[in-house]
């Protein structure tokens, strides 16, 4: 499951949690609804995949008030990365077999 795609699931799950919330008016300090959005942004953030641990623990360790928009972010460069990381890689493997068999 890509990040996108599990974004979009959990979004749609706690989607239900926060509207249950009552909305904050002009002036008002929202803290309910603050420590819920931060609540579940930890949650979204520990429930990706492992490859993801390193960023995961640097974001955690480091930003005091992770929001959802930065952990996506950085998610979906990490994502990103880690898929040109393996193009690059199965195309070397592929280069390295073509130029074997042509030698060969």
């Amino acid at each position: 499951m890509s990040i996108d795609e599990y974004y979009s699931t959990f979004d749609h799950l706690m989607g239900s949690l926060i509207s249950m919330v009552p909305q904050c008016t002009a002036g008002k300090n929202c803290t309910t609804l603050s420590f819920i959005e931060q609540f579940l942004t930890c949650r979204f953030f520990m429930g990706v995949k492992a490859e993801f641990d390193s960023i995961r623990t640097r974001l955690l360790h480091t930003s005091s008030t992770l929001t959802m928009t930065k952990a996506l972010s950085e998610l979906l460069v990490e994502e990103t990365l880690f898929r040109l990381c393996l193009l690059c890689l199965t195309l070397t493997v592929c280069w390295q077999l073509l130029i074997s068999e042509l030698l060969h």
